[in-house]
């Protein structure tokens, strides 16, 4: 009975070859055959049904060798520190965001003018030259017209930068440049300069545009309030 068993096994298997060699495209699906005896006489007839199971194939195994690489891959620190930029973050009122901007509204010249942004006094001035010289916190209250920016790390004369244009002066002949059109950041001499600027024609010019437009402004404010 064992012997007529095994070869119907057989029987069935070589069917099931032949059929997937005439219909290659079919879908190969091995049925198995009944009352298998699992000794070591049946163990090519098993071999031979593993040999008949669909391979993975090749390009699946690269997809997953890539997806694993990929999930393990862990940038390193200077890859990172590539992909960023530094960049500071600045008050809305520094003054040195509308430094050369000539359409600024009427509502942030007043701001500007009132509020301006102003350092803390815990705030840590970066050093500019090889003599460790910083800006001072107490020039702002020294020359009420003077900003520090952040943004430029130096210093602007607040009402020039928001009245003044290229020159300034009668006739316009007096260039303007440190404390103006670009940051001051000469504090070996700063007092000096802060005082020479502040007698310089066109700064008195901005300061009576600054006080003019002060004053209308807040007439309106009480007018409409």
């Amino acid at each position: 009975m064992k012997r007529v068993q095994r070869q119907l096994d057989i029987t069935a298997f070589t069917q099931i070859k032949k059929d997937k060699t005439n219909n290659p495209n079919s879908e190969f699906q091995p049925v198995e055959p009944t009352n298998i005896n699992y000794s070591n006489k049946d163990v090519s007839i098993e071999q031979a049904y593993l040999e008949e199971l669909p391979s993975v194939s090749k390009n699946s195994t690269d997809i997953h060798n890539l997806t694993s690489m990929h999930s393990n891959y862990t940038p390193s620190v200077s890859t990172m520190s590539n992909n960023f930029t530094k960049t500071p973050i600045v008050g809305v009122n520094d003054i040195g965001n509308y430094v050369h901007n000539l359409e600024i509204n009427d509502l942030k010249k007043e701001e500007l003018l009132k509020t301006p942004w102003v350092p803390s006094s815990t705030y840590i001035f970066p050093v500019k030259t090889k003599r460790n010289l910083r800006f001072q916190l107490s020039w702002i209250k020294r020359f009420p017209w003077l900003s520090y920016s952040q943004l430029f790390e130096g210093a602007f004369c607040r009402l020039c930068v928001l009245f003044a244009r290229e020159k300034g002066g009668n006739g316009s002949h007096q260039k303007l440049g440190a404390l103006v059109s670009k940051e001051y950041t000469n504090w070996k001499n700063a007092l000096q300069d802060f005082q020479l600027h502040a007698t310089t024609s066109y700064h008195k010019l901005c300061v009576e545009k600054s006080d003019s437009f002060l004053k209308v402004n807040e007439g309106i404010s009480k007018k409409y309030n």
